[in-house]
């Protein structure tokens, strides 16, 4: 992420709290209401981060390719309301990077 992508993009995604509030010391004031959590997009379940499965089994992969999945689902349907209510706001600069 660089400065430039905070005006650039509609939404720019963490996967998680550090990445959130790395975002958050380099974000201009007047772009935070860009920043979110990416599970904050799928709210049926109460984790608020999505896990690194780096580390572990093939089961933790798994695991993430479905809290991912869930919450870009969530995304597309936020978009379609958004979109409804004729705010300019494209799917296609949603997200910048999922850190």
């Amino acid at each position: 992420v660089v400065a430039k992508d905070f005006e650039k993009f509609d939404y720019i995604l963490a996967m998680d709290q550090d990445n959130y509030r790395d975002l958050l010391q380099m974000c201009p004031d007047e772009f935070v209401y860009k920043l979110a959590l990416i599970r904050s997009f799928c709210p049926e379940t109460e984790q608020p981060e999505i896990p690194d499965p780096f580390y572990g089994s093939v089961k933790g992969f798994e695991n993430t390719y479905q809290l991912l999945d869930s919450a870009v689902t969530g995304l597309i349907a936020h978009s379609a309301v958004i979109r409804k209510a004729g705010s300019g706001f494209s799917l296609e600069r949603a997200c910048c990077a999922l850190l």
